[in-house]
């Protein structure tokens, strides 16, 4: 296997690293394909790349988050966001200033690294003491050597650590949507037909909810109205199986409303919050 080359380079304001030559204009041109389209993927983008992954990577500190770096954020609320960014690290209030669903950050360097302009939201600060759990690639992007227009920045990975952060008075103790499904319920008593609601479902009146909540393992909580509850319960998942293998599995025969009621059967993952149903149809 042919090994990686480096070179001394200079980044920025003296700041001197040894660059990894991890993308060639073959590389680069498969992670931006609508670039290459339109712009013509050429060697200073490569090395653009490859500077960027280098400073990226020789700026992450074990210790502290930087800018750039993910968490695993949990908030209050139990919503939890799996690759949270971290736009900004203030040392004197010692927080993190986090992006719940960013898009890619563009970057540029700074006397610490990189400094970040990211999309997305929502926004929020957390203590700057974070658990550190590991590291992963991420995508980053900078304008390509046409400069700023349409379809005009290069995307390159480079690997970050990645912490993880649980809020405090948690609403709802240690449930959270990594693990559970989260249904926010209504109650509505002058419809026609249905009286209870949530996102793509809906129950004809009490005792329906009820079926629900006890066959998705369901904890029910007072909800932000009086006429709403939050539940959390186990997600589901279909799956499609030959007739021949539905019938040799040896589980509860159920049924499940898609577009009509279908036979199915049952298993329970109570590892992974999971109904799964199996079906031949």
């Amino acid at each position: 296997m042919r090994a990686v080359r480096k070179r001394i380079v200079r980044i920025h304001n003296n700041l001197i690293i040894r660059c990894m030559e991890r993308y060639n204009i073959e590389t680069l041109k498969k992670e931006n394909a609508l670039y290459d389209m339109e712009h013509t993927v050429t060697q200073s983008d490569a090395d653009k790349a490859n500077r960027y992954v280098a400073l990226i990577e020789s700026s992450r500190n074990d210790n502290r988050p930087m800018p750039g770096d993910v968490v695993r954020f949990t908030d209050k609320h139990g919503d939890y966001y799996e690759n949270a960014h971290i736009e900004k690290v203030d040392d004197a209030d010692k927080e993190v200033y986090i992006c719940e669903r960013p898009y890619v950050p563009f970057i540029r360097p700074s006397e610490k690294g990189i400094s970040c302009n990211t999309s997305g939201g929502a926004w929020t600060y957390i203590p700057i003491q974070l658990k550190r759990i590991g590291k992963q690639q991420k995508a980053f992007c900078d304008w390509g050597h046409c400069g700023a227009c349409g379809n005009g920045a290069i995307h390159f990975r480079a690997e970050v650590n990645v912490w993880e952060y649980i809020a405090p008075d948690a609403l709802y103790g240690e449930f959270s949507t990594k693990n559970w499904r989260k249904m926010y319920v209504s109650y509505c008593s002058e419809h026609d037909i249905y009286q209870y609601f949530s996102d793509g479902t809906a129950w004809k009146n009490k005792n329906e909810l009820d079926r629900f909540v006890e066959k998705y393992k369901g904890v029910v909580f007072n909800g932000h109205s009086k006429n709403q509850s939050v539940v959390w319960c186990y997600r589901e998942q279909t799956v499609r199986v030959s007739l021949e293998e539905f019938e040799k599995l040896d589980l509860p025969n159920t049924t499940i409303l898609l577009n009509g009621v279908k036979p199915a059967k049952m298993q329970v993952d109570d590892e992974n919050k999971t109904i799964i149903h199996y079906a031949s149809w």
